[in-house]
C-alpha cells in the first residue's frame, strides 16, 4: 500500500493545492487492470490498485468545475524488461510502453475519465462489472495470475 497507493496519493495531494490556485491542469493516475479485476496471487498489489482506482474516481468528482481534470489509466501488462520473457494469453496481451503513453496523451487531450488498455482488457472489465463469477471463470480459463505472471 505504501508504494502502490500512498506514494501516488501523497504526491497528488501535495501538488493539488498549487494546481487549484491556477485553476487548470490535469492529473493522470496510472493504476493497473488489477484495479478493475484482481488476479490470484496478487491480493496486496490488487488492493492498492483498487484503492488508487477509487481515489481517482472520487478525486475526479470532487474536482468537477475546478478547472482540473483527472484521468485514471488501467493498463494491462506493459511490455517492459520485467515481463519480456513471460508468455501471456491474448486477453492479457502485452502492450508497448509507447502505445500506453500515446493512449494516455490521447486521453488527456480528450479529457477522458478512464483509459483501459489494451482493448481486449475491456472484456474482463465488463464481465467483472456485470458478472463477477463469470469474470472469475475467465481468469481461471485463461490461467491469469499475478505475482509470477
Amino acid at each position: 500500500m505504501e508504494i502502490n497507493f500512498f506514494s501516488n496519493a501523497n504526491l497528488i495531494l501535495t501538488a493539488l493545492s498549487h494546481m487549484l490556485e491556477h485553476t487548470q491542469g490535469h492529473i493522470v493516475i496510472v493504476s493497473s487492470m488489477d484495479g478493475k479485476k484482481g488476479l490470484p496471487l496478487d491480493a496486496p498489489y490488487t488492493s492498492a490498485k483498487y484503492a488508487l482506482a477509487g481515489f481517482g474516481d472520487i478525486l475526479r468528482q470532487e474536482l468537477y468545475g475546478s478547472g482540473l481534470n483527472v484521468t485514471s489509466v488501467f493498463p494491462g501488462r506493459v511490455d517492459t524488461a520485467m515481463i519480456e520473457n513471460h508468455k501471456v494469453p491474448w486477453i492479457s496481451a502485452k502492450i508497448s510502453a509507447i502505445k500506453c503513453a500515446n493512449a494516455i496523451l490521447n486521453g488527456v487531450q480528450h479529457r477522458k475519465a478512464e483509459i483501459i488498455l489494451p482493448p481486449q482488457s475491456y472484456l474482463l472489465h465488463y464481465l467483472q462489472t456485470f458478472s463477477p463469477k463469470l469474470a472469475d471463470s475467465m481468469v481461471r480459463l485463461f490461467k491469469l495470475e499475478g505475482g509470477n505472471l
